[in-house]
């Protein structure tokens, strides 16, 4: 029998904390995204003082200490198109707005956006095939405006397929924006039991799914996050060094997601999960927004946010 979708029981504040929470993330990774080099990355967090000023040699030039990296100005971007169809999501619609925006945006454009722009100008329906998490990455503001789950998962699927047209990425953001939805409704647990219940849950789905079901069109394998989890848990009592050195530190989803996966299992709060995920360097920042988008639910969060954090995302 499937879990019931259940309505959100959580505040409009509480989803907005999700948003917040994803954003803040990213902007914590600003300063050493990308940064492979490990050394390079301890001695810019030391002494651990929250947001970074970005690097000159980085790919984020002309950015500023608390501004956003590619990924949260692309989630910016799908607030402001719900937020201007008062919380409706047209997928057509949104891929028009996002080529518009992204063809005259300045920041740093990726493989998967560039590839993007040029299929959908070529008339294809969606996007570039990335298997990295930038789609994921964008799931909060579908949850902040849209309060139907089942609405929230096609859409936040949807979304996702504009730049990251994989199995593996979509299944990444089916798992996350389901257990987004149980936790903004209450569901007791662990967010790792929860994810755990949504990973069984959907496993069976798969199996018996017609081919409406975006995972079973893009014949997505969900021992693919089995993998990753059992990768994750194998590095639970690892320094960030060790967990980058064993896990991988590249954008790619067979890297990224055990290393969310460590993150989120380790149980620790929303700054010192932001500070371990930025310590293994890489691909910091989308993995930041997933993680902040299931801190984010707390409703001790907020809190938790130091007030010149808040201050500089306003």
């Amino acid at each position: 029998m499937s879990h019931p979708l259940n309505r959100y029981s959580a505040s409009k504040d509480i989803r907005q904390q999700m948003v917040t929470g994803s954003l803040v993330g990213d902007a914590y990774a600003l300063g050493t995204h990308w940064i492979y080099d490990l050394d390079r990355v301890e001695s810019l967090l030391k002494p651990a003082s929250g947001l970074q000023e970005p690097q000159r040699d980085t790919f984020h030039v002309g950015k500023h200490l608390g501004a956003q990296t590619h990924y949260g100005d692309q989630a910016l971007m799908l607030f402001q198109f719900l937020r201007a169809n008062n919380g409706c999501y047209h997928g057509e619609g949104f891929r028009k707005f996002w080529v518009e925006q992204m063809k005259v945006y300045r920041g740093y454009q990726d493989t998967a956006t560039r590839e993007s722009i040029t299929l959908l100008e070529s008339g294809h329906p969606y996007g570039y095939a990335s298997d990295e998490l930038g789609g994921a990455a964008r799931i909060a503001p579908i949850l902040f405006w849209i309060e139907d789950p089942q609405l929230a998962i096609l859409a936040a699927v949807d979304q996702a397929r504009l730049t990251h047209q994989s199995a593996q990425s979509l299944l990444v953001t089916d798992l996350f924006t389901r257990t987004a939805v149980r936790l903004l409704a209450g569901e007791p647990g662990s967010i790792m039991d929860v994810l755990r219940s949504v990973r069984d849950e959907r496993a069976k789905q798969i199996r018996q799914a017609s081919q409406d079901d975006v995972l079973v069109q893009t014949q997505a394998d969900i021992r693919f996050f089995d993998r990753s989890l059992e990768n994750a848990l194998s590095y639970l009592d690892r320094s960030p060094r060790e967990t980058a050195m064993g896990l991988g530190q590249s954008c790619h989803a067979q890297h990224a997601l055990p290393i969310i996966l460590n993150i989120l299992a380790r149980n620790g709060d929303y700054r010192e999960s932001l500070q371990f995920n930025s310590l293994v360097g890489g691909d910091s920042a989308a993995r930041a927004m997933l993680l902040g988008l299931l801190l984010g639910p707390s409703p001790f969060l907020l809190s938790r946010f130091p007030l010149r954090w808040r201050h500089l995302l306003i």
